[in-house]
């Protein structure tokens, strides 16, 4: 994207914390100009958090409404431009995972920094390649967790192949906290609206959470979270999800695939 105002792009995960996946936000205090992208040396996955207009497949000339609630994933085939009127707020996971310090390079994309999931071919793709896909908040179903108390929309599941889950999250407000230890899974978890506090179980340590937090567990993090006005969180996951998971008494969820290296014992 290029912009008419103000951008400013913040990098919370990359290639070093080990996660498979690497976690951006960009905000904009403009409108958004489409430009060719082409991101073929990865998959990147968007959800627009604010914003309003178009996503354009140059490949296709295949033309999706944009708005808060709406996810793109684009491969190593898919040329294509986004137009925003802003203010825009978009949070961008790329697979393999990116440094954070990239550049747009001449042909719109980063240089290489990993493997590519084998379904999504080479640059420029195969007939059996997957292909950039559109998801619409309205289409994602809506998962009960937490004896109720919260409800997940699982963007991204396993069946994507696009490495990671992105599970759209809201919890009611609680003073009784939610144990939780993800046994089988990385969790990084991304506060949209809404206020909580994460507690390390083993240590007692709390850390407030607020819109822009972002906090990482794996399986050693038994962790517990309360909050008195209810919030609004992205959890990534890795391995993803099958995406119609419950926690089980330990406050996890089944085992969906490998671990990343960096975090098994």
């Amino acid at each position: 994207m290029v912009a008419d105002g103000n951008a400013h792009a913040m990098c919370y995960l990359a290639e070093e914390d080990g996660c498979g996946f690497s976690f951006s936000t960009l905000t904009i205090d403009g409108d958004s100009k489409g430009f060719p992208l082409h991101y073929r040396n990865h998959i990147e996955a968007n959800m627009i958090l604010e914003g309003e207009g178009e996503i354009h497949n140059l490949e296709t000339d295949e033309r999706w409404p944009a708005g808060p609630g709406t996810l793109y994933v684009v491969g190593p085939a898919d040329r294509h431009e986004i137009f925003l009127k802003g203010p825009v707020k978009v949070v961008s996971l790329f697979n393999p995972p990116i440094k954070g310090t990239e550049h747009h390079q001449d042909f719109g994309g980063y240089p290489p920094s990993g493997e590519i999931p084998a379904d999504w071919g080479p640059s420029g793709g195969s007939p059996t390649s997957r292909r950039m896909f559109v998801k619409q908040r309205s289409e994602i179903p809506v998962v009960s967790i937490g004896g109720g108390h919260a409800e997940a929309r699982r963007y991204l599941a396993k069946a994507d192949d696009v490495g990671f889950t992105i599970s759209d999250l809201t919890a009611k407000s609680s003073e009784t906290p939610h144990h939780l230890w993800y046994k089988h899974h990385v969790e990084a978890n991304f506060i949209v609206s809404g206020t909580a506090e994460v507690t390390d179980s083993a240590s007692g340590q709390s850390w407030p959470l607020a819109p822009g937090s972002l906090y990482l567990v794996g399986p050693k993090d038994r962790h517990h979270v309360a909050s008195s006005t209810g919030f609004h969180v992205l959890s990534i996951f890795n391995p993803p999800l099958v995406g119609d998971e419950t926690h089980d008494e330990d406050g996890s969820y089944p085992p969906t695939g490998d671990l990343p290296a960096s975090w098994k014992d």
